[in-house]
């Protein structure tokens, strides 16, 4: 993932220099990667949702409520 490789040469790049601001800065980024993960976690939770409502919908027979969740999503 790029996001990782970023923040682990940025973390890199604190480790060997003497920035004094480091430490609030690491947290600021273990934060944002927190963040980052739930924020993939409820994505990822809402298109399983989503695609589960679909096959009930195709499966019951309305093809046409599950076209529109489709192209509406």
């Amino acid at each position: 993932m790029g996001l990782n490789n970023l923040l682990s040469s940025f973390g890199e790049f604190i480790k060997g220099s003497r920035w004094r601001h480091h430490s609030k800065c690491k947290k600021v980024i273990k934060q944002l990667k927190a963040r980052l993960v739930i924020q993939r976690k409820r994505r990822n939770s809402i298109i399983k949702q989503l695609r589960e409502n679909i096959s009930q919908l195709l499966q019951i027979g309305l093809h046409h409520l599950a076209l529109a969740r489709v192209i509406f999503s």
